[in-house]
């Protein structure tokens, strides 16, 4: 059976980045333990980089 695939959003991925008690360190937590895959989309990566930038 394949592994389920969990997509972060860009609010997720920039919380993950920039807090360590986040919602998002917790998901990574989850799928490194391999309960499922995280999915990065290329649209999410160049919002992050945009919002990032622009703050």
């Amino acid at each position: 059976m394949a592994q389920e695939e969990v997509i972060l959003d860009t609010n997720v991925f920039i919380a993950w980045l920039l807090f360590a008690s986040s919602m998002g360190r917790e998901i990574l937590e989850v799928a490194e333990a391999g309960h499922f895959v995280l999915v990065l989309p290329e649209v999410v990566r160049r919002e992050a980089e945009a919002v990032i930038a622009r703050d």
